[in-house]
């Protein structure tokens, strides 16, 4: 049997024809609409990139990115996931290590950063190709060991890794997710995140899988600031008001940026999903839940990454647990392993690590990293946790995170946001003293306090063995494309005179 998105989706233009599968800007387009999308992307891929074995494709437009990634597989070759957010020079050494020359894209913008012998051809509007065309008829099919495709981590440690997935672990992660979720046909899923990351694009294809609609945006929801996230919160509340959704995922960042808006919501019907998944950060217990609260949906939290490890809790575990990010997906295996990758008992901080089997092959063209993480028959992340007696997991920030023994820049963070003075924050330790630390910080609209006050707050706050540089205030923080903070532009705004 061959199964997959694109045989899926196959399946579902023919005996689910006329049912929404994907809506964004108030358009909506059937399953048997979004099959003619690709089947005519897919005769022009063939036509235009005979003798290439993988495609890049890079798109604004989400539901265009969507189905040309499906388009890309029908033709049985491989997707190379590019985000066009990133600078041209992290464009082309993402090009360059994924050794691609062929190009679906929709901006002139990116066009520019392409090498001069690239191939291209632009990505038709969806309007201009749902009229009937000649079906298209797979000559091959991959197999479960084949390459699926190289996708970009988010960049924030430095240039993205490009990762190579096989399509087992493709297909075993969708599986997982639509198990986890208890995603069913006719089941809504608001996607609040860009589609070039692999939570937005495997929970868009997870919907998509079991015959559901997908609602995804053109809003900017990669901003170049925290406060940006009001647009996606417009769009969320647009279509929660007019739809029932089941679904919706956000980034925590997103996540405290609706709360922040609630809070000054006076006499306003607040609209959700019934359930909001949150994932690509930490968040506290607190935060879950105040969010579940104001915004009037069950949360659940998962951790991940795009080498294919994670963990997801249940509604429930916001009162049971509420800071845990809660037990591996079902059957996978977990561990808190130390520097050697040997298991460590409950309780004890080490690193995240799983199966080798998860689905992980390699980082494209960097054997060194890739070493570093496969290691001992384990994949190892770069996040460190440790489990409860009862063998659920906690996070406490990435390796790069720890300012002392024990203490993570997301633990300070989430103290601060705590303080009724403080909107949000981003800590940064110095680059010879990492237990000294500087803080850029937004402070509440209600807030009164000087810089010099809010400096003494911040203090109070601080782990023993953190010592304060500098508190600086400003109206926004910066953030990277993939929506997490922007430490680099946080630090320049440290470093510039008032």
């Amino acid at each position: 049997m061959q199964f997959g998105i694109s045989e899926c989706l196959t399946h579902w233009g023919l005996y689910h024809s006329d049912a929404p599968a994907v809506s964004a800007n108030g358009a909506c387009y059937s399953y048997a609409e979004c099959n003619r999308m690709i089947d005519a992307t897919s005769h022009l891929i063939d036509a235009s990139f005979a003798q290439d074995r993988r495609i890049a494709v890079a798109a604004r437009r989400k539901v265009e990115l969507l189905l040309g990634i499906v388009s890309i597989l029908r033709t049985g070759r491989s997707v190379v996931l590019l985000n066009p957010g990133l600078e041209d020079e992290a464009i082309r050494q993402n090009i360059g290590e994924a050794e691609v020359s062929a190009f679906l894209f929709d901006s002139a913008r990116f066009s520019e950063s392409l090498p001069a012998d690239a191939r291209m051809v632009p990505l038709q509007p969806l309007d201009h190709l749902t009229s009937a065309g000649p079906p298209y008829v797979p000559s091959t099919f991959a197999l479960r060991e084949q390459e699926w495709g190289v996708l970009f981590s988010s960049g924030t440690s430095g240039t993205p890794k490009g990762i190579e997935r096989d399509h087992e672990s493709i297909v075993t992660e969708l599986l997982g997710w639509v198990l986890e979720l208890e995603l069913r046909s006719g089941d809504r899923f608001y996607i609040g995140r860009p589609l070039y990351y692999t939570g937005g694009l495997v929970l868009a294809l997870s919907t998509l899988l079991v015959g559901g609609m997908v609602y995804l945006n053109d809003t900017d929801d990669a901003p170049s600031s925290v406060t940006g996230a009001g647009d996606v919160w417009a769009d969320y509340q647009i279509v929660a008001k007019q739809q029932s959704l089941d679904w919706a995922f956000f980034l925590p960042d997103q996540v405290r940026r609706f709360v922040a808006i609630c809070r000054r919501t006076e006499n306003n019907e607040i609209f959700g999903s019934k359930t909001i998944l949150v994932m690509g950060a930490p968040i506290d217990g607190a935060e879950k839940k105040e969010a579940a609260e104001l915004l009037q949906s069950g949360i659940v939290e998962s951790w991940g990454n795009t080498e294919s490890l994670g963990t997801i809790t249940e509604v429930s575990d916001i009162e049971i647990r509420p800071n845990s990010i809660g037990r591996p997906f079902l059957t996978d295996r977990l561990w808190i392993v130390d520097e050697r990758g040997n298991p460590l008992p409950p309780h004890s901080a080490g690193r995240i690590a799983g199966n080798e089997e998860a689905g992980f092959c390699r980082y494209a063209n960097r054997p060194e990293e890739t070493g570093q993480v496969k290691r001992a028959n384990r994949i190892i992340s770069s996040d460190v946790g440790y489990t409860d007696a009862d063998g659920y997991f906690y996070i406490h920030g990435r390796v790069e995170d720890e300012l002392s023994d024990g203490v993570f820049l997301p633990l300070i963070e989430a103290e601060l946001r705590r303080m009724p003075e403080i909107d949000d924050c981003c800590v940064l330790p110095d680059s010879e003293e990492r237990q000294r630390i500087s803080v850029l910080l937004i402070p509440t609209s209600r807030s009164k306090l000087s810089e010099a006050e809010l400096e003494g707050c911040v203090q109070s706050a601080l782990p023993a063995g953190v010592d304060l540089r500098c508190v600086k205030t400003t109206d926004d923080l910066p953030v990277l494309p993939s929506g997490k903070k922007d430490r680099v532009k946080c630090a320049q705004l440290l470093a510039s005179p008032q």
